[in-house]
């Protein structure tokens, strides 16, 4: 796989042709695991488009999981293959990706009426 496809950013607004290709979901990754490594294991497997390591937003060090986006082929290939095999000690789980779902019902403003009812209360200077 060509480097400038490693670290390619992957929205969820882009149109992808999905007889072409599928988005593989790796997790119990090491955290020592780099997009390069993750990109030569699945070009073994198939034609890979794009690879994308999720990372801690303030270390910058592996959460343990990513995505590999393979042929439909190389997908399936790479899940019968991959899935329970050992990677630095850690036994890999690889399936396909599945869209997050939408989070619905339940109080909005994610506690806001904490915030609300704590301001209201009335203080007293001792």
């Amino acid at each position: 796989m060509p480097a400038d496809h490693v670290g390619a950013v992957i929205s969820s607004k882009r149109k992808i042709d999905a007889a072409a290709s599928r988005f593989t979901a790796m997790g119990n990754l090491p955290w020592s695991t780099t997009e390069e490594e993750l990109s030569q294991m699945f070009t073994e497997l198939g034609d890979v488009q794009s690879v994308a390591l999720i990372t801690d937003r303030e270390t910058g060090r592996s959460r343990g999981f990513g995505f590999v986006e393979l042929d439909d082929e190389g997908s399936q290939k790479a899940i019968s293959e991959l899935n329970g095999k050992d990677m630095g000690g850690r036994a890999l789980r690889v399936n396909e990706a599945q869209d997050k779902p939408r989070r619905s019902g339940g109080r909005s403003g994610g506690g806001r009426w904490w915030r609300t009812l704590v301001a209201a209360r009335p203080t007293t200077d001792y």
